[in-house]
């Protein structure tokens, strides 16, 4: 049942919890990003009244209350555009109303992958890498970028990054793999011919595979003894990958962040020597 749905007959609630329900209704998209903390001193109420109203609405607690209304607030913006998540422009667009389909597109992605995300798997891969210091990384043209900025990121850490994304050098590195190796296939479509042949090469390699896909089912998955999937259906021919790219951003974060946490004081040394020298060599720090 909706929250929606749940907070209509406004008599069965106290002064406070109305207070509460009228608060959320005017500012919906600012509570989903709000901490307990933030809501209970904007709201002049006690956190334990917070959590009690999130009880009585059946969630285990106001983390799992924001994340239903985010997949309703999620639902609303979808169903008030008709957003076609493959062909979300039309020709009239106004800048404001192509920027707003944008906004939806990710934040829709970011919903549904977050909701479904399997976060053990990811951090099963994060051991992976951290045990070996190393990847490679076998991903299909469309995300190629996405595994660049992975790659860039776990070197600045220490980590060896190998990024295949060409079809005629899977088959080869894919034979030539050592038995200790971490290998990632990221493909959310699955429909790059090389890559179930590289991951069945590996499979017979007893080589692990994990498998960072899309919603739908694959040949690529015959041969994953792991997958973590990207819980937004963003179907092709496609304008642009504007959705799922969210979705595998996100992931993608989070391994970093599993990752980073693995050996967070040397982490945060070497990126503490590194502001240094910039700033002894007088080099403007990327933003």
């Amino acid at each position: 049942m909706r929250i929606e749905t749940k907070i209509h007959d406004r008599e069965i609630f106290t002064p406070t919890e109305n207070q509460i329900i009228s608060f959320i209704m005017d500012h919906t998209s600012q509570v989903i990003g709000m901490s307990l903390e933030d809501l209970s001193n904007q709201l002049y109420v006690s956190k334990s009244t917070i959590i009690r109203f999130c009880k009585k609405l059946g969630f285990a607690g106001h983390k799992e209350f924001c994340v239903q209304l985010a997949r309703e607030l999620n639902s609303f913006m979808a169903s008030e555009s008709e957003l076609d998540p493959s062909f979300p422009f039309e020709r009239d667009d106004s800048n404001s109303a192509l920027a707003e389909k944008i906004l939806a597109l990710k934040f829709n992605s970011l919903n549904d992958t977050f909701a479904e995300l399997d976060q053990d798997a990811i951090h099963t891969l994060a051991k992976a890498i951290h045990e070996h210091r190393s990847v490679t990384v076998y991903t299909s043209d469309e995300n190629r970028f996405a595994a660049f900025e992975l790659e860039s990121r776990l070197e600045n850490i220490g980590y060896n990054v190998n990024v295949i994304y060409i079809q005629n050098s899977m088959l080869k590195r894919a034979m030539s793999q050592k038995p200790e190796s971490a290998v990632l296939f990221i493909s959310y479509g699955q429909r790059v011919p090389a890559m179930p042949q590289a991951a069945r090469i590996l499979s017979e390699k007893k080589i692990p595979v994990f498998l960072i896909t899309g919603p739908t089912r694959g040949l690529l998955e015959k041969y994953a003894e792991t997958i973590i999937r990207i819980g937004y259906y963003e179907p092709s021919p496609k304008v642009a990958a504007f959705g799922s790219s969210a979705g595998l951003s996100l992931i993608l974060d989070l391994l970093y962040g599993y990752l980073f946490e693995m050996d967070h004081d040397h982490n945060i040394n070497l990126v503490k020597s590194e502001s240094e020298w910039q700033k002894t060599e007088n080099i403007e720090p990327e933003r």
